[in-house]
């Protein structure tokens, strides 16, 4: 006749069982701040990106000048000479080059050349957008220029 004879575990093994999944919960959290940071960057990006194209558009269908202007590090607005018409806030800081506020003329055309890039910058695809006779998605380089891609 065969008998087992369970004791269950001891306390040493439930401390190790413990902190084993306390070190791979902290990475984990880690892991996933630095993901959701890089795809908010991402999402502010595109959506800078939008507007500034609708502006463009805007502008030529309606045959009046627009602006895209970075009033802080969280706001965007799409504005005509006087008028708001649409704000855009943003998730992630974002910081610009050469001047905050950006024209398209009457016929769709930019005006301004400079860039709306993040503060924060992580590693993701799109990080920032360029203004140089059209409208760009680009990444940061390691000098902090804004690179068409």
């Amino acid at each position: 006749m065969i008998t087992y004879n369970f004791k269950g575990i001891t306390l040493i093994e439930m401390l190790v069982v413990i902190s084993i999944l306390s070190i791979l919960l902290g990475i984990g959290i880690f892991s996933y701040n630095k993901y959701a940071l890089g795809r908010d960057v991402e999402n502010d990006t595109y959506k800078i990106y939008s507007l500034a194209m609708k502006a463009g558009t805007s502008a030529f269908t309606e045959k009046t000048t627009y602006y895209i202007t970075l009033k802080d590090s969280k706001t965007v607005v799409l504005e005509d000479n006087a008028t708001v018409i649409e704000t855009l806030n943003l998730k992630s800081e974002f910081s610009y080059s050469n001047k905050n506020k950006y024209a398209f003329d009457k016929n769709g055309f930019l005006i301004d050349n400079g860039s709306i890039k993040s503060v924060t910058a992580p590693d993701v695809q799109y990080n920032c957008i360029r203004f140089e006779g059209t409208v760009y998605l680009g990444k940061l380089d390691a000098g902090g220029n804004c690179v068409q891609k």
